[in-house]
């Protein structure tokens, strides 16, 4: 997972045929075996088969304005609540978040790290009774003097990220120690607080794992944890134990986002976890997209997480080299190969020719997949030529019926035929430079290549 939204804006995008209601209700507790519905009055609608003669613009996901961040914020809040689903806002955004809701957007989403503290100052040597730095931020403040909600090295001293470092630039971060009562009750006190002047339906809670990863810790801290070294076997059932105490703690839902592989199932099935984000999930900042083993695991974690009835967003970042259009479309078609109308989340932090982040191509709406990934396992879509495929019985764009239409994806180092499909698809889709709001627009191409390069996509229609 990585901490890229410092840098930029975020934007999620649910992918659900519904309409904009007024005003968001609160989340309820979630159990296990109820549907993830992210409020009890909204009706959760399932694709109709066929669609209606009328189908209404698809609204998927979110608008979001960072903290900081100046992308998006010209954007009228009435056009983002009318083309969005969520907003995604630091702890200082609840007047943007307040705009949404109240020009008609539906869900605000407050982002949230509590275990990773920033604004924290040196010393950091805590060795010996030494007294360390302050924490400014709002939640670390309440237990900078308490040490043991810390993590510390095999010395004593604070495990921290300094300026300079893999993730946030010009500022020390502080790791507190999820096993600590005062940390979760401080979480708890300051999501309270924050709930009480902004409508936030739910809270994404970033860097969580569900066990306690020491390769994870040497490359952001550069040290391990002594308190989780100490505890050797029971290391993974302590830390696991506490990231779930911390998820009960929000006063809201939360979204996880973080390394989660190991006890998936359990942790997307708490009562209190919606869904689960996965970064960088088909393209990152590197030239390449996420492409091969990675890919195939990336795919199967959306897949896991929909089979339990939890939201999976998929976040597509860029290098910075690139306009965006490859690893929008890259992107897209991957996603199209694990959706799920109910549950399936697309998050584009890719910026357009004119910096805005809204894309035309989420206007795309599918319908009637003919085939869908079994067992949890995206291979199953694997083609005998080894092109993952997936067709749709209906689409449209923007309300606009184009009949059926498929998505393809080869994933891997090597080029691969375009196997034979249930339709003779004469168009391919291309992707606008410019951003949905400045009239960015969905437009298609003759003649779709009868082979897909290493590593590329293609979404098709008649």
């Amino acid at each position: 997972m990585h901490d890229y939204r410092a840098l930029a804006v975020f934007v999620l995008t649910i992918a659900a045929c519904s309409r904009i209601e007024q005003g968001p209700s609160v989340l309820p507790d979630l159990q296990s075996s109820e549907p993830a519905t992210l409020a009890a009055s909204t009706q959760v609608l399932a694709a109709p088969s066929p669609p209606p003669a009328t189908v209404p613009l698809h609204i998927h996901g979110a608008m979001t304005w960072y903290q900081g961040e100046n992308i998006n914020r010209d954007i009228p809040a009435s056009w983002m609540a009318a083309h969005y689903d969520f907003t995604e806002q630091g702890d200082a955004g609840g007047q943007f978040a307040s705009a949404y809701i109240a020009a008609g957007g539906k869900y605000a989403i407050l982002y949230s790290d509590p275990e990773i503290i920033p604004h924290c100052s040196s010393p950091f040597a805590t060795a010996k009774g030494a007294l360390p730095g302050l924490c400014a931020d709002l939640l670390g403040k309440v237990f900078t003097r308490t040490e043991s909600a810390w993590l510390h090295d095999a010395a004593g001293n604070r495990l921290h990220v300094l300026p300079g470092g893999p993730y946030l630039q010009g500022q020390f971060l502080d790791r507190a120690n999820p096993n600590s009562p005062a940390v979760s009750a401080a979480y708890h006190s300051w999501t309270t607080t924050l709930v009480s002047g902004t409508r936030w339906n739910a809270f994404e809670i970033d860097d969580v794992q569900s066990s306690y990863i020491p390769s994870y810790f040497q490359f952001k801290f550069g040290a391990t944890s002594k308190e989780f070294d100490s505890l050797g076997a029971s290391a993974n059932s302590v830390w696991f134990a506490a990231q779930m105490r911390m998820a009960a703690a929000a006063t809201r839902p939360v979204f996880i986002n973080g390394i989660t592989s190991a006890s998936q199932s359990q942790f997307l099935t708490a009562p209190n976890v919606i869904g689960h984000m996965v970064e960088s999930c088909a393209t990152t900042i590197t030239p390449s997209p996420v492409a091969g083993a990675q890919w195939v695991a990336n795919m199967n974690t959306l897949l896991a997480a929909t089979a339990v009835k939890r939201y999976a967003i998929c976040i597509n970042y860029f290098p910075p080299q690139s306009n965006g259009v490859f690893q929008r479309l890259y992107g897209l078609a991957s996603w199209y190969l694990t959706y799920d109308p109910l549950y399936s989340v697309i998050f584009d932090d890719i910026p357009t020719s004119d910096h805005h982040e809204t894309y035309p191509e989420h206007g795309i709406t599918v319908f009637s997949p003919l085939t869908t990934a079994s067992a949890q396992n995206i291979s199953t879509l694997r083609s005998n030529t080894g092109v993952y495929v997936r067709e749709f019985a209906y689409c449209y764009v923007q309300k606009v019926a184009i009949g059926p239409c498929a998505t393809l994806v080869n994933p891997d180092s090597v080029s691969h035929a375009v196997p034979t499909l249930s339709h003779r698809y004469a168009h391919s889709l291309q992707l606008s430079t410019l951003s949905w709001y400045a009239g960015g627009t969905v437009s298609w191409a003759a003649s779709p290549p009868a082979t897909l390069a290493a590593m590329s996509a293609r979404i098709l229609k008649l």
